[in-house]
């Protein structure tokens, strides 16, 4: 039987992000209206296996890339490359020339418009499907654009929108009431994400020139397929990056589970209900480092299709993470996307 116990380790987990920008899809200030949308009706999932996989593949190239710029050595940290991306994807949709290219770069993106968001549709649709039962898996996805009213939205840009996003666009005066903008904002993901993320935009960060902020929001309860009994729950150490032991309340259980081992590494895809799974990596101690700048997409694909189904004994500390801001512009325009971050570009 296998150990996975008490050091420290990383953990794939998903809350929200939201990126503040200017799109060609703006055209000319029309009267004032509520809410711009298009008529059309979300599309079904059509998208065929190999686009899915190809977008999969895509997603979790910049999730690697994203992570080296943005996380946070010897602290915890908590990120949503899917939702990052979710909402760069609409901000593509009306993207133009150069800074289409360079944002289709920066997310490594191989398929073409047609294919992408059609393609993003039927992921995002099968996510939800596996969220919306009763066997203690929930999941909701919310995507969401915020525009400056009296500015007319080009109709192809909605269309897309509401056939592959699902959304419309909402619409404040960021021109005269930047702060009542950014609190209606965050008071709406606060409830997308029943009260998980509270101020996702911080003070001043919507002013007078702001045009669109796009947000999508991740919202995810999820029981274990085998859950950790309280009963067994007990003080144990816990030993930190920074080499200090510390007491931390500690889950215990043993039960079958994918599990693989290597040099100075252990992995195991502990299962929620719903045909989802943590997966967490244990380095070998003192070997957190060299685990951590060796890992990109293809490598964690290797190690989680080496995993086999074995008895394990499970020790993990009880956790509470809380997402804290980071500049997605510094991490984007160092990644190559620097055009659409440029006012008249």
């Amino acid at each position: 039987m296998q150990n996975i116990s008490r050091r420290s380790f990383l953990v794939g987990l998903g809350l929200c992000a939201a990126m503040p920008g200017l799109l060609a899809a703006c055209g000319s200030p029309t009267a004032a209206a509520s809410e711009a949308r298009s008529s059309r009706p979300r599309q079904s999932p059509t998208a065929p296996p190999e686009d899915l996989a190809s977008l999969s593949e895509s997603i979790n190239a910049f999730a690697f890339e994203l992570y080296r710029q943005v996380r946070k050595p010897e602290a915890n940290f908590v990120f949503s490359p899917y939702s990052i991306n979710a909402a760069l994807l609409m901000a593509l949709v009306g993207a133009r020339s150069a800074t289409a290219q360079q944002m289709s770069q920066t997310m490594r993106l191989s398929l073409a418009a047609e294919k992408l968001h059609a393609a993003n549709n039927s992921l995002e649709q099968g996510l939800l499907a596996r969220g919306q039962g009763d066997d203690g898996f929930k999941l909701n996805l919310a995507n969401t654009l915020w525009g400056q009213t009296g500015y007319q939205f080009q109709t192809p840009y909605l269309d897309t929108l509401a056939e592959y996003y699902g959304a419309g666009m909402n619409l404040l005066d960021f021109a005269k009431q930047p702060e009542q903008g950014r609190v209606a904002i965050n008071n709406a993901i606060a409830k997308q994400t029943q009260d998980k993320i509270k101020d996702l935009l911080p003070q001043g960060s919507i002013d007078p020139l702001t045009r669109l902020v796009i947000t999508n929001a991740i919202y995810l309860k999820a029981k274990w397929q085998t859950p950790f009994a309280k009963e067994v729950t007990q003080s144990g150490d816990f030993t930190t990056l920074a080499g200090t032991t510390v007491s931390a309340q500690m889950m215990n259980q043993k039960s079958f589970v994918p599990y693989g081992e290597g040099e100075g590494y252990q992995i195991a895809r502990l299962p929620y209900r719903g045909d989802a799974s943590m997966v967490v990596l244990l380095p070998a101690a003192g070997r957190f480092a060299e685990l951590d700048t060796s890992l990109d997409a293809a490598r964690l694909t290797q190690l989680m299709n080496a995993t086999e189904q074995k008895e394990v004994q499970v020790t993990l500390p009880k956790f509470d993470l809380k997402p804290e801001g980071f500049s997605l512009k510094q991490a984007l325009t160092s990644l190559g996307m620097t055009e659409a971050f440029e006012l008249g570009k």
